[in-house]
């Protein structure tokens, strides 16, 4: 997918987490640390320790883009 942005809703629709290109993300250094970084720049991930319960990611990629995206939990 290119350049996706995805955002992460709680059960109420509110957006907890999203981003767009990683490397302005304010988890930048977990994002290396994870050691599974995107290699381009314009990917984006989103790292964030989450409460249990049921989630839902939305991604979307630029201009409608489709594509595989990978979601780790």
């Amino acid at each position: 997918m290119a350049d996706p942005t995805p955002e992460l809703p709680d059960s109420t629709q509110a957006v907890i987490a999203t981003n767009d290109n990683w490397q302005d993300s304010p988890d930048k250094q977990a994002i290396i640390d994870s050691t599974i970084s995107p290699t381009n720049d314009n990917e984006s991930a989103i790292v964030i320790t989450l409460a249990p319960g049921a989630y839902t990611e939305i991604v979307e990629g630029a201009e409608g883009g489709t594509g595989v995206w990978l979601v780790d939990a």
